[in-house]
């Protein structure tokens, strides 16, 4: 069985999203499990633009599959 690491510089959300912060900057992904979760992914679709102001746990985008289409929240509020 493959051991499972979890890196230390990443912050998770209970909806499988992570945050990495580097400096002034949050990078924002999902999960190894959402995306197992999801299948293939055939469109993700941004709905701010830079400079927007993004609201913790607020939808902020989506994410198709050829399962579903989800919603993205923000894990965090900020620009």
């Amino acid at each position: 069985m493959a051991k499972s690491t979890v890196p230390a510089d990443l912050r998770y959300t209970k909806d499988h999203e992570w945050t990495k912060a580097a400096g002034n900057e949050v990078t924002v992904g999902i999960t190894a499990f959402a995306v197992e979760q999801l299948g293939d992914i055939t469109l993700v679709n941004i709905d701010v633009k830079p400079g927007d102001l993004i609201t913790e746990g607020k939808a902020f985008g989506t994410i198709e599959s050829v399962k579903t289409l989800s919603d993205l929240f923000a894990p965090l509020s900020g620009k």
